[in-house]
């Protein structure tokens, strides 16, 4: 039995595909990311498998922010360590791993040179990598509740506006060459020279009992 075919009337109401990356754009090609965005995928996709094959446990998922925002917030993962590919995110602006128990940092941390935002308090740091002082770009370091005993490489950080290293093991501290500093928070340390650090740094508040 042949049947009738179906005539679709000019004001029939169809559903529409509201999925505007299938709309064609008025040259008629489809839109497509910047090629930065891509390539930024790509690194992305790159670095999740390094991760994931340097430690199957790592939670993957916190990962997408990184992809939009370009911040990694690994608070309270019971992280002994954090995967060394995680350190070829050079466009990561913040890296938040407070409350972990991550006794040392790599020297690769040095190649995350766009961080602005570095908070590494409440683990079990002992010292800090060399390297920390290529992180130009940096302005606020959280490196309290540690075991830290001396951190005389931030010295070299000028960008720096606001330190915590309160609650640490410090005995000395060579900072005086923080220009731009405008608030240390330095309570709960070992030390004996405040009030000449307050005298070498006029422009910064500094925070003790």
């Amino acid at each position: 039995m042949i049947r009738n075919p179906i005539i679709t009337q000019p004001n029939d109401r169809r559903l529409t595909d509201n999925n505007t990356s299938k709309q064609p754009t008025p040259n008629g090609s489809k839109p497509t990311l910047p090629a930065d965005k891509i390539d930024h995928c790509k690194k992305l996709g790159n670095t999740l498998y390094k991760v994931q094959k340097e430690m199957p446990s790592f939670p993957i998922k916190l990962m997408y922010k990184v992809l939009e925002d370009d911040k990694l917030n690994l608070t309270d993962k019971k992280l002994l360590a954090i995967p060394l590919a995680l350190f070829e995110l050079s466009t990561l602006k913040e890296l938040n791993i407070n409350g972990n128990v991550i006794s040392t940092l790599p020297e690769e941390l040095g190649n995350l040179t766009k961080l602005t935002k570095l908070d590494a308090s409440n683990n079990r740091l002992t010292d800090l990598p060399e390297s920390i002082k290529d992180l130009t770009d940096l302005k606020e370091l959280f490196i309290n509740i540690n075991q830290l005993t001396e951190c005389n490489t931030l010295g070299k950080i000028k960008s720096l506006t606001t330190l915590n290293i309160q609650s640490n093991n410090l005995t000395s501290l060579h900072i005086d060459g923080l220009q731009n500093l405008k608030t240390l928070y330095i309570d709960h340390n070992h030390l004996t020279i405040l009030k000449e650090l307050q005298k070498k740094m006029p422009m910064t508040k500094v925070i003790y009992k």
